[in-house]
């Protein structure tokens, strides 16, 4: 049985859009406060399989992830203190987090009812999550997607480094040895407008530099990082 989370929820606004779309006789306030909320009690408790019926097929994949970066705690911590106060066409749920940030979680109308919009960058709002994420799709050798984690210098070498190793079995072997899994992170070092993410691999503490580009944490590679 689920624990009860204490989750004050209070309805200010609706505003639809003129989509076309039935509502089922439902009254569509509740409909979505109670979908909000079971989503919300979900994630607070890392029951991401029955999450899923919430979300769009395109939210799935990003919260899969998200758990496969292992940033799962980050997010059920996201959402223990939910607490919704608009809800504005689609709609738009306004909430406070735990630590007190106010996010949207944004939702629209299928024709399987009212769906979560899962918004990855709600949750990499520090330079831990970036990093996991980053270093997730980098090993998996997945350089396009480790892109959106990275600086626009970096992107560029992120494209370098992938067309290298497609050509150089060598630097292809070493990439494929190294697991995600294995990888053992150290408390994120912020000063400012950047950080540092240090982690052992094979051994060896290595480091991520991040800086914030447009107000987002980002990876930043320096001559001196090895991976």
């Amino acid at each position: 049985m689920k624990r009860n989370i204490l989750i004050s929820l209070v309805l200010v606004g609706l505003i639809f859009a003129a989509c076309g779309t039935k509502q089922s006789g439902k009254d569509p306030q509740q409909e979505i406060l109670a979908i909000a909320l079971s989503f919300a009690q979900d994630v607070a408790e890392k029951d991401f399989k029955s999450c899923e019926k919430y979300l769009s097929q395109n939210s799935i994949e990003k919260l899969q992830k998200l758990n496969d970066a292992d940033v799962v705690d980050d997010l059920a911590e996201h959402f223990k203190s939910f607490t919704p106060d608009t809800i504005k066409q689609y709609a738009t749920v306004k909430y406070r987090t735990s630590n007190g940030v106010e996010q949207e979680l944004k939702m629209e109308y299928t024709a399987k009812g009212w769906k979560v919009l899962l918004n990855e960058e709600l949750f990499l709002d520090s330079p831990m999550q970036v990093a996991k994420m980053f270093m997730k799709r980098l090993l998996s050798k997945e350089f396009d997607d480790a892109k959106q984690y990275a600086t626009k210098e970096t992107q560029f070498l992120l494209s370098m480094m992938g067309s290298l190793i497609s050509m150089n079995k060598d630097l292809y072997q070493k990439m494929t040895e190294k697991r995600y899994d294995l990888i053992e992170w150290h408390a994120a070092e912020i000063d400012g407008d950047k950080a540092i993410v240090k982690y052992d691999i094979d051994g060896k503490t290595e480091q991520l530099d991040l800086v914030k580009e447009n107000d987002k944490w980002k990876v930043e590679f320096k001559k001196e990082t090895e991976l």
